[in-house]
């Protein structure tokens, strides 16, 4: 597999002539499609069997392809066929994404509880979260029961353990820590 840090570049190269020609909305589009349909083992498979010649894949990407993504987007995809990085789209669409959500200001906050949390509790975190951090938050959930009760969340590389389990954790940390 090509090496990720492609994918950083690619998406780069995209958010920039997303905004050079004014359809970043195109990309977004585009991107999340290829990403979906290389979620489609076979597909992806067939794009990346090296025992298929070049030419066949190309021409069965235009195929599959013209119809339903820009042309810009074709033409990233097949010379991604060409270099042999078909399987860098998806990282490609989640690095775009990322660099959208930068770009507008928006970090995601991904929040783990031990049940549901309520349309008003997710409100209120994500007002909470958008307070401290200065920027709009997209909240992910994610429902936990080993953490007991409480919250675990995680905004870019900060993480910010409120769970029982945790504090059970800390504790023991420290009264193992007094017996030593």
């Amino acid at each position: 597999m090509a090496n990720l840090s492609s994918a950083r570049r690619y998406a780069q190269a995209i958010m920039e002539l997303g905004l050079e020609h004014n359809d970043l909305d195109t990309w977004r589009a585009d991107l999340q499609l290829l990403a979906e349909l290389w979620a489609d083992t076979g597909l992806r498979a067939y794009f990346e069997d090296v025992r298929i010649s070049k030419a066949a894949r190309l021409q069965r990407c235009r195929e599959i392809l013209e119809s339903r993504i820009s042309r810009r987007a074709l033409n990233m995809v097949m010379m991604l066929i060409s270099r042999g990085h078909t399987s860098l789209i998806p990282y490609i669409a989640r690095r775009f994404e990322e660099l959208e959500r930068e770009r507008d200001q928006t970090v995601v906050a991904q929040v783990t509880s031990a049940y549901a949390l309520t349309a008003e509790e997710r409100q209120a975190l994500t007002e909470q979260l958008a307070q401290s951090t200065g920027k709009d938050i997209q909240l992910e959930t994610r429902i936990s029961p080993a953490i007991l009760g409480g919250l675990v969340i995680k905004v870019g590389d900060q993480l910010l353990d409120l769970s029982v389990v945790g504090k059970l954790n800390r504790m023991r940390e420290q009264v193992v820590g007094r017996r030593v």
